[in-house]
């Protein structure tokens, strides 16, 4: 994604680009070394970036954030989903004992006869078949599985609510995002923010040979801009810098920002 930041910024620019004042003196850097780099004034090239190119960009890193914010929440929620179907499967299991062992109870209960009737034994007969034997409990009726599944379905209720309250903060991220959005567009001023500046480096050997440098990108910040902005466009600098020489850049950028930009 850093990437694709510069040149999105240069393509949102290029409309802007206007070439540099022909009377621009040249600027020359010499190493502790004495060796020399000299910036023609007048090769330099201007690409500039206003409040409209900030509001985009600024969407875009707004975008960014909050799709990663709505990713962590999605992942969440599909954990809760994956716990709520073991749970499913947990009260199923209790169903389908149920369903087995009431099978095995009216087999107990078969073993005698009505003739007996509700006699004391008959009772007897009917506690013993409700009791455990060889650790299957044969009598599981539809309160004793609903009691079985309660612990089960409670948690799942829980989850759910956990789920209904993602949704919310999802819904309340892009609620957020709606309303920045519109607050950028609403405190548009069309002024320069950043200015580009595009050179190829004359770089003068000991031996005064010259060899003409690969282009180079000056990004000077307008002083002018709130300190939101100017945070945000230091920002876009760090990846601007990533196509630069850093030795370069550190003693040449902004003398050449101070003297050529123009905003």
């Amino acid at each position: 994604m850093k990437r694709l930041l510069l040149p999105l910024l240069a393509a949102i620019a290029l409309p802007t680009a206007v070439n540099a004042n022909p009377f621009s003196k040249d600027l020359t850097f010499k190493t502790p070394l004495g060796e020399k780099y000299i910036i023609k004034g007048q090769s330099i090239n201007r690409l500039n970036t206003n409040q409209d190119d900030f509001i985009k960009l600024k969407i875009i890193d707004i975008e960014i954030s909050n799709n990663e914010k709505i990713e962590v929440l999605e992942k969440s929620k599909n954990k809760n989903f994956m716990e709520i179907n073991k749970l499913e499967e947990e009260i199923k299991k209790v169903n389908a004992y149920g369903y087995i062992n009431n099978l095995l109870y009216e087999e107990c209960l078969a073993k005698k006869t009505l003739n007996w009737g509700l006699t004391k034994e008959y009772k007897k007969h009917v506690d013993n078949c409700k009791k455990e034997k060889e650790n299957n409990l044969f009598y599981m009726n539809k309160e004793r599985r609903a009691e079985e599944s309660k612990p089960f379905k409670d948690q799942i209720a829980k989850i759910k609510l956990k789920n209904k309250k993602v949704d919310e903060e999802i819904a309340n991220v892009l609620s957020q995002q709606k309303e920045d959005e519109n607050n950028l567009k609403e405190n548009l001023i069309n002024r320069t923010h950043v200015q580009t500046l595009l050179f190829n480096p004359i770089y003068v050997d000991l031996n005064k040979q010259k060899t003409i440098m690969s282009e180079f990108a000056a990004f000077c910040i307008n002083p002018k801009l709130g300190e939101e902005e100017k945070l945000f466009w230091k920002g876009k600098k760090l990846l601007n810098d990533e196509y630069n020489d850093q030795n370069l850049s550190l003693l040449i950028e902004e003398k050449v920002c101070r003297k050529y930009a123009k905003f």
